[in-house]
């Protein structure tokens, strides 16, 4: 874990919703599976690839899907 995740982890209380935007770039992706093993509840925002990806890595099917400027669909 680098320096940003641990300091962003260190900010979260116990029990709280965690909604991530964007949550395949930078940093976010090393942040769903630590807060997933913290039994924290992780809604991240991806599209439908990010998506899977994220589910895959302890994000749960809470995802919330979007288009990106590319025309990428959203996950379902």
């Amino acid at each position: 874990m680098g320096p940003t995740a641990g300091a962003l982890l260190a900010k979260v209380q116990s029990g709280v919703t965690v909604e991530i935007v964007g949550a395949t770039g930078g940093v976010e992706p090393d942040l769903v599976p630590l807060l997933a093993n913290a039994k924290e509840r992780v809604i991240p925002t991806a599209t439908t690839v990010g998506g899977g990806i994220l589910r895959a890595v302890g994000a749960g099917r809470e995802t919330i899907g979007y288009v990106s400027n590319r025309g990428t669909p959203a996950c379902a």
